[in-house]
Order: structure tokens, then sequence, then C-alpha cells
């Protein structure tokens, strides 16, 4: 009696059989690099084929799923993107961004990138490219996990700790001494005291990553704007200037997204 009591408590109130099997269809492609058979999908979704061909059906009519390089295959597209650009805070974000990412590229000669927090990732939004002949950028919808990328970094130093501790209970763990809970919370603490991070590249040699927050009304972070710096010779924008030059730049869009100044 109380093994089903148990049973009743976890089970959803109001159950969405079919709505639930599109969901798990969508999160499940989302998380995979190429597109998948019909029998694939059952296979990782541990349901029959006929349990999912309608749902396929649905989601391709409905354009959320495209076929692949093979008519048997499914893929996503780019739908589910444009409906979250369409929520009408991202899509103010965006609007007020791009132009001062514009002034921004052209004034340090990098490219620069918006980043929004993502269940436990990064995820790019917005990049402007380098103006200039060579330039390195990071793709719109790239993801880049929270605890090591340096817009993930800011957006975790900048939030609240009963926040940060939530992002981080779900992050994967990672190994190493500078991913223990006092090198995180020392690392969080100096990116804080400086105002923006500074970190090499985890993927790409000559690359050094700064990131400044985009404060909300509240002081914390609800974006992060990043320039990955390519070392170049000649530059006429040395470090210090560069994060001046950012800095302001955030400065600016949340001056323009109407965000009040915090005093004290």
């Amino acid at each position: 009696m109380a093994a089903r009591k148990n049973e009743d408590r976890q089970r959803p109130k109001y159950a969405a059989p079919a709505l639930e099997k599109g969901l798990d269809i969508l999160e499940m492609l989302a998380a995979e690099s190429a597109p998948l058979s019909l029998s694939q999908i059952g296979q990782r979704l541990g349901r029959s084929s006929g349990e999912i061909f309608r749902m396929l059906a649905g989601l391709e009519r409905r354009g959320f799923l495209a076929r692949g390089p093979r008519p048997e295959q499914y893929m996503l597209t780019n739908r589910l993107f444009e409906l979250a650009h369409r929520h009408p805070p991202t899509k103010r974000l965006l609007a007020k961004a791009l132009p001062i990412m514009e002034e921004l590229a052209r004034a340090v000669h990098q490219s620069c990138h918006l980043a929004v927090r993502h269940e436990t990732d990064a995820l790019i939004v917005a990049q402007t490219d380098c103006p200039g002949f060579i330039g390195f950028s990071v793709r719109v919808g790239a993801h880049a996990p929270l605890v090591e990328s340096c817009s993930g970094r800011v957006l975790l130093a900048f939030q609240p700790p009963e926040t940060r501790t939530l992002w981080l209970a779900r992050a994967p763990e990672k190994g190493g001494a500078s991913a223990t809970p006092d090198a995180l919370d020392s690392a969080m603490q100096a990116i804080r005291d400086a105002g923006y991070n500074r970190q090499p590249s985890l993927l790409h040699q000559g690359i050094v990553d700064f990131g400044v927050p985009i404060l909300d009304h509240e002081g914390f972070a609800m974006a992060s704007l990043t320039i990955p710096n390519l070392a170049v010779i000649g530059s006429p924008v040395g470090e210090a200037e560069l994060v001046l030059l950012l800095t302001k730049a955030a400065r600016m869009l949340i001056e323009t997204l109407g965000v009040p100044e915090r005093r004290g």
C-alpha cells in the first residue's frame, strides 16, 4: 500500500503522453550532432517505432524537424532557435546589443559575442565579426560549459550565491584542482572584484578571452559580452584598452536597456 501511495505522488497530476513524447524527441535530437533514423530515435528513447512515428510526422509538419541526407533520417531545424529569439526579452536584448557590438568590434579590431545561460552552458545568441583582414569568431548557437568558458564564468560570478550553487549542482563534474569548490569560489570572487574575466582559451592557442557581465536591475548577470582576443603583431589595442572599451560597451548596453544604475 505504501509503495502504491509513493507511485501516486510521483505520477504527474495531469498527464500528456503525446506532448511528453514530442518533447523527448526534441530534447534528444538537440543533443545529437548527426541526423537519426526512426529506429535510432526509438532505441535512444526506449520506445517503439510505432509510438513515435506520428510524433515525428507532426514535428516535421510544424517545421521543427527536417529530413536528413537520407530520407529516413530526421534532424532539428532552426525553428526552436527562432522561437527563442522571438521571445520578447531576448529579442529586445539582441536588438539593443548588435549596434553596440558592431561598434566595439571596430574599436578593438576583434570579434565579440553575447552569451546567455542555457541549462549548464553559456549559449551564444549574437556575434559580430572582426572587421580586419584576419580574425576569430564563435558561431551563433554554439554552447560552452558554464564552469570552464569565459562567458560561463562571468554568468556564474555575477549571480546570488544560491543561484550559483544551483547552476553548479546541475553542471557535469570536471576533474582537476581548478574545478574544486574552493578554487571555483576563489575564481568567482576574483572575477567579481575585477569586474571582468580574463582567461586563455581552452580550445585555441594564441587567444585570450575577455568577458564582462550585462547586469540587470538587481546587479546580476543576464548575459555576458565577450571578446576572443586573437594575438596580432602590431595590434593598436592593448589588453588594458581592450578591457576599458569592453566595459564601456557593456555599460552602454545596460543603459540602452533602461536598467537603472546601482549605487553603493
